[in-house]
């Protein structure tokens, strides 16, 4: 089955969404190269392959789907946690019933909100690592570095230290602390307001 487009790529996974996805289906993860497993999140395959940036994933090998994408029955492996990115994908068809959709505009708009979205989600992200006990500064530094990738290409460089078992105990300390204090929409919502 063919994949919508939203599903011709792996978007960026924060870290307390894999924690929870472990929990779920740790084997679906443990197929995925250790070297995407960051700090921050699963990063794209082309984060750490030095392939294109997010602006030109559109422009991808026509035959390169997402890692949780299963071709056989058409669905997403990971659909309960996906990222905003995916959450607030609709089809162009889909999006035309939105309320606020109307035309160029309206597309403006949603991807708009889907930015602002993943925005709220990456802060998260760093909270997260804030709390795991990395500093601000180092934390600074690794969103500085996926930032030359988003608008440069350039290659991140996954230098953390750790086996995949350590990451996979890491992401899941994450998840557990975010549960705890009351999930990811809460402080979604709380970044989301501070931007406004």
């Amino acid at each position: 089955m063919k994949p919508n487009r939203c599903c011709d790529f792996t978007p960026f996974f924060p870290n307390f969404l894999v924690g929870a996805g472990l929990l779920q289906n740790k084997k679906l993860y443990l197929s995925m190269a250790k070297e995407r497993f960051h700090p921050l999140g699963l990063l794209p395959p082309l984060a750490v392959e030095g392939g294109a940036g997010m602006d030109s994933r559109l422009d991808m090998d026509a035959h390169r789907v997402c890692d949780f994408f299963e071709k056989e029955s058409g669905r997403c492996l990971n659909w309960s946690l996906r990222p905003a990115e995916c959450a607030g994908f609709y089809c162009e068809e889909g999006l035309k019933k939105l309320s606020f959709f109307d035309g160029d505009g309206g597309m403006s708009e949603w991807l708009g909100r889907s930015a602002r979205l993943f925005e709220g989600e990456f802060a998260v992200a760093q909270r997260a690592l804030h709390h795991m006990g990395f500093s601000w500064r180092r934390i600074s530094a690794w969103v500085e570095e996926w930032n030359l990738w988003v608008e440069e290409k350039r290659p991140m460089e996954n230098r953390w230290r750790t086996s995949l078992e350590e990451r996979f105990e890491f992401y899941g300390e994450i998840w557990r602390w975010l549960k705890d204090s009351g999930g990811p929409g809460d402080l979604v919502f709380d970044h989301l307001e501070e931007m406004d």
